[in-house]
C-alpha cells in the first residue's frame, strides 16, 4: 500500500487493512498449497507443475479474495493500484520462487547431498529389493540404503537369523529405518519379518507397489469393524449437485447475455463464408449415457453425424476459412451455453465425443464408459492437461480418458475454477486443434 501510494503520489490509505488483507491472502495460499501436498520435497522437484500450481492457486485465492472483498463492501476501500500490484507481483514472483526452490533441491540431489540424510535398511525378496534399489528413486527422496538383506521364504530359523544380522547392523551403523519390500501377497512372509524386527528399536515401514499405493490413495471408509476402499465413486451428492448446478447456471447466463452481440457477428462470418447453417448439431452421450444434441457454430462444410465421423486433421479439407478460426480459438464451442442452461451439459466435465467415437474407444479402453459418470464438458480437466483438440493416438485418448476419471473422483468447486482459468490460459495457446 504504502509503495503504490508513494510511487503514484497519492495520500497514504488504510494501511491496517492493506496488512490484514495481505495476511488473510498469504494464510489462504498457504491453506491451498499445503491442502495439495504442494510442499513436500518430493513435489517440489518436479518442477514445471509446481510453477503452474503456485499460479494458478494464487489467481485462484485473488478472485476468491476479490469477491468477498465486493460482497462485504471492503472494495472501495482498497486502492485499485495496490491490489493489482500485489497480484501481479505474485503471481510472477511464486513460479520464479517455485523455480528457485526447484533447482536447488535438484542441485542438492545430483551433488548427493540429500542422499545421507535417512540412513536405511532394506529388506525383502531379490525382486523387489532390485526394483527398490533401481533408478535411485530412494536416494533422490534422502535415503541412503547402507544395507540390503534378502529373504525368500518363511523358515523361523532364517527369519530368527535376519532379524539378529539386521540388529547387529543397525546398532554398529547407527541405521534410522528399516524398508521392507515384498510382494503384498506375501502376508504371512512380512508378519514372521515385522514381528521379528519387534526388538529392534527403530522404525520399521513397508513400501507399498505401484498397485496398492493406487488403492490406498482412493476413499478409505469403515463397515463394522472391517474398511473398504472406494473403486469406483458414485454420482456427485445432492449438495454437490446443487453447487455445481448453481456454477453452470450463474456462469452460462452471464455468458450468453455479454456474448450476444459476438454472437451475431460469428453468425454473420459464417453465413458469408460459406452456405449452410450457422449452428451444427450432433448427437453426443451425456450423464449415464442419455441422448442430446450439441451446439456449436458451424466450421466445417460437412455436418456429419452418423455411424462414421472423421475427426478434424491438421489441413483439414472440411474446415472453413472462418471454421479455421473458430476452431483454433475454440469460439466454435461457445453455444454449448445453452446446452450447459438446458442442464444437457456442465462447464467442466468430460468432452463429449461423437458417437461413433464412443462406440469405437468403449471397445479398446476398459474405463472409457466411466465418463459418463458425470456431465459432459464445455471444457475438461484433460484439455486444460494438455490434450485438447485431436487424439491421434490410442495412448492419447487413454490419457484423456485417465484425467477424466481423475477429474471425476476427486471433484471440488475449486477444481471447476481451476479449470476454467485454465481453458482461458488454453485458448491463447492453441495446440493439436485444427
Amino acid at each position: 500500500e504504502v509503495v503504490c501510494q508513494l510511487a503514484t503520489s497519492n495520500p497514504i490509505g488504510d494501511v491496517g487493512l492493506a496488512a490484514g488483507i495481505g495476511l488473510s491472502f498469504g494464510s489462504l495460499f498457504v491453506l491451498a498449497m499445503q491442502s495439495q501436498h504442494l510442499y513436500a520435497p518430493t513435489r517440489i522437484i518436479e518442477g514445471r507443475s509446481q510453477r503452474r500450481a503456485a499460479f494458478f492457486t494464487w489467481l485462484a485465492v485473488a478472485t476468491s479474495i476479490v469477491l468477498v472483498a465486493i460482497l462485504t463492501r471492503l472494495s472501495p476501500n482498497i486502492s485499485r493500484g495496490t491490489a493489482t500490484m500485489f497480484v501481479a507481483g505474485g503471481a510472477v514472483a511464486l513460479p520464479l520462487l517455485r523455480e528457485l526452490a526447484h533447482r536447488t533441491f535438484r542441485g542438492l540431489i545430483a551433488n548427493n547431498r540429500l542422499a545421507g540424510r535417512r540412513r536405511v535398511v532394506l529388506i525383502g525378496d531379490r525382486q523387489h529389493l532390485a526394483r527398490s534399489t533401481g533408478g535411485g528413486h530412494l536416494g533422490r527422496h534422502g535415503y541412503d540404503v547402507v544395507a540390503q538383506f534378502e529373504v525368500e521364504a518363511e523358515p523361523r530359523d532364517e527369519i530368527a537369523t535376519l532379524v539378529e544380522q539386521t540388529r547387529q547392523f543397525a546398532r554398529e551403523h547407527k541405521v534410522d529405518e528399516i524398508l521392507l519390500t515384498f510382494d503384498f501377497g506375501q502376508q504371512a512372509l512380512v508378519k514372521a519379518v515385522a514381528g521379528g524386527l519387534r526388538t529392534v528399536p527403530i522404525p520399521v515401514h513397508l513400501l507399498l507397489d505401484r498397485a496398492v499405493s493406487s488403492l490406498l490413495s482412493k476413499p478409505i471408509t469403515g463397515i463394522g469393524p472391517g474398511r473398504t476402499v472406494e473403486l469406483q465413486c458414485g454420482p456427485l451428492t445432492p449438495s454437490q449437485q446443487v453447487t455445481k448446478r448453481s456454477l453452470d447456471v450463474a456462469l452460462s447466463l452471464a455468458g450468453l447475455f455479454i456474448l450476444a452481440p459476438f454472437f451475431a457477428m460469428i453468425a454473420l462470418a459464417i453465413k458469408l463464408d460459406s452456405p449452410g447453417p450457422t449452428l451444427f448439431r450432433q448427437r453426443r452421450a451425456g450423464f449415464s449415457g442419455r441422448m442430446f444434441r450439441i451446439f456449436k457454430f458451424r466450421s466445417m462444410t460437412t455436418l456429419d453425424d452418423g455411424n462414421t465421423v472423421k475427426q478434424a486433421t491438421r489441413n483439414d479439407d472440411r474446415v472453413t476459412r472462418v471454421g479455421r478460426y473458430l476452431r483454433k480459438t475454440s469460439l466454435d464451442e461457445l453455444p454449448q451455453l445453452l446446452n450447459v442452461l438446458r442442464g444437457e451439459m456442465s462447464l467442466v466435465g468430460p468432452r463429449p465425443h461423437a458417437l461413433s467415437h464412443d462406440s469405437e474407444y468403449d471397445k479398446l479402453i476398459a474405463t472409457y464408459a466411466m465418463r459418463h459418470h458425470a456431465k459432459p464438458g464445455i471444457t475438461g480437466w484433460a484439455q486444460v492437461n494438455g490434450y485438447r483438440g485431436e487424439t491421434s493416438t490410442l495412448a492419447m485418448m487413454e490419457e484423456r480418458v485417465k484425467l477424466d476419471l481423475w477429474y471425476i473422483e476427486n471433484w471440488s468447486l475449486k477444481l471447476d475454477l481451476l479449470a476454467i482459468v485454465l481453458t482461458v490460459v488454453q485458448i491463447f495457446r492453441p495446440r493439436n486443434v485444427y
